[in-house]
């Protein structure tokens, strides 16, 4: 049984060092093949976006508003979902220069902690508002998960 539970392990370990690529609205990044890619219905202001998930509650929201006040709209719909915040500002994401923060708390119905990243570029893709939602129940690879979008994000 031991042996099964350490090909399991491993075969996992794999599975997550593969990723895709996604290609969407000028911005291209990759992600891990693990993680599936739903398209977004225009809602709350927002004209379009794509969302990765990771199945166990994380996700990477991509989204375009079209309006300035959405980075506040946005804010604004995840501090009133979550209790016990902590908020820190944030002036860069990955390799990107910007605006946004970063909230830190639980949310009800969820067990654990999230931590919630909000982040807007600058000029001139200041319309696009990347989401970072991360369920502390599904720790296991996710720091690494996160790194690769965030790493291989490019903006054209």
């Amino acid at each position: 049984m031991e042996k099964f539970i350490a090909l399991l392990k491993k075969a996992a370990v794999k599975l997550r060092k593969r990723s895709l690529r996604l290609k969407w609205n000028g911005i291209r990044c990759r992600y891990p093949a693990h993680w599936r890619v739903i398209s977004l219905d225009p809602k709350d202001g927002l004209d379009l976006g794509v969302c990765l998930e990771s199945g166990n509650g994380s996700t990477f929201i991509m989204s375009y508003v079209k309006d300035a006040n959405g980075l506040a709209r946005l804010a604004r719909a995840h501090v009133v979902r979550m209790k016990a915040v902590a908020s820190e500002p944030l002036d860069k994401w990955g390799r990107l220069q910007g605006e946004g923060f970063r909230l830190t708390g639980t949310i009800d119905g969820l067990k654990s902690y999230v931590k919630v990243e909000i982040f807007m570029p600058g000029s001139p893709y200041s319309n696009i508002v990347f989401t970072q939602l991360r369920n502390w129940e599904d720790q296991a690879g996710l720091p690494e998960d996160f790194k690769l979008i965030q790493d291989t994000l490019t903006m054209k």
